[in-house]
């Protein structure tokens, strides 16, 4: 099995790579002369029954002098440059919420201060979604979509995103004291070239601590031609406003994402259409002993083909 290993580079704020984290503060925020960096293995919780989204991370304080970082059977190894050697660094360990990046300790008390400036300024996205992606794999396989049953489903309606990847991460957006997730929803027919979908608010209500509750707020038109909100649903407006502008501002290109997206919901909805055909046949009836149906009849199999075409031909 290959070794998991960073070639670390101050210039980038975040690097992620098989279970390693390096994250490294903007020189603006950093006394002297040294790049600060933390760098950390993230491990998964793989108990079934448990229901955090959290990893448990193991980081060391770095700086620029630090090079290469791998993570080793006894921990984690590192080349340092030349003349480096005998740097001390300072180990800590915390959590990290998989939606909403929040970083916590491991137990009770205060979030290492070393650890907590390098959260002043929340994740980025993209870097959440591969963090969450190693969870998932941890937690549930390699499973990234499943088939979508809606036994009530008919074509026309919208299909969402969440039903269609489980497994995906969605953002936690936090508005006053209250907690909202963002849905998407698209257009799934086939023969169908619109470009639009709603974006859904939902709260995240939690009365049993095993349990998360989800509540539509309220929603919006979006499409590819004008990515502004427009036919609202719902009375809380400043709400949508809020977790819309938050959601622009935490995805870098939230165009190209919104189109993504909305194929991979189409592509996993596709079976819908299928069942939604099969729901419209009429069922089978059963054919009358010595009774042979007219050629033109419908055929008593249900197909909706005529009989000569069928089971008569």
């Amino acid at each position: 099995m290959k070794t998991p290993s960073l070639d670390l580079d101050p210039s980038r704020p975040y690097q992620l790579d098989g279970g390693l984290l390096a994250m490294w503060l903007p020189r603006e925020r950093v006394r002297g002369g040294r790049a600060r960096g933390l760098v950390g293995q993230l491990f998964v919780c793989r108990d079934p029954a448990c229901l955090c989204t959290d990893v448990n991370i193991a980081g060391v304080a770095i700086d620029d002098r630090t090079l290469r970082v791998s993570a080793e059977a006894e921990g984690l190894a590192f080349t340092l440059a030349h003349g480096a050697e005998g740097v001390t660094r300072k180990v800590a360990s915390w959590k990290l919420d998989t939606q909403t990046g929040e970083a916590r300790p491991l137990r009770t008390g205060e979030l290492d201060p070393e650890v907590a400036r390098f959260f002043r300024e929340p994740m980025p996205t993209w870097v959440l979604d591969d963090i969450y992606e190693l969870w998932a794999k941890g937690r549930a396989g390699n499973e990234q979509r499943r088939a979508v049953d809606v036994p009530g489903w008919e074509p026309g309606d919208l299909v969402s995103h969440f039903e269609t990847h489980p497994n995906a991460r969605f953002d936690r957006y936090v508005h006053g004291d209250r907690t909202f997730q963002v849905d998407l929803l698209f257009c799934a027919a086939p023969e169908c070239a619109c470009r639009e979908g709603r974006f859904v608010v939902l709260e995240v209500g939690r009365n049993d601590p095993k349990v998360i509750n989800l509540r539509e707020v309220c929603s919006a038109r979006l499409s590819d031609d004008d990515m502004g909100p427009s036919k609202y649903v719902g009375e809380e407006h400043d709400v949508l406003r809020h977790v819309y502008l938050e959601w622009r501002r935490r995805t870098v290109d939230s165009n190209a994402v919104w189109r993504e997206l909305r194929e991979k919901t189409r592509a996993a909805a596709r079976d819908l259409y299928g069942a939604a055909r099969e729901r419209a046949l009429p069922a089978p009836s059963a054919p009358v002993p010595g009774v042979r149906p007219g050629r033109n009849d419908a055929c008593v199999c249900g197909s909706g083909k005529k009989y000569k075409r069928c089971c008569g031909a």
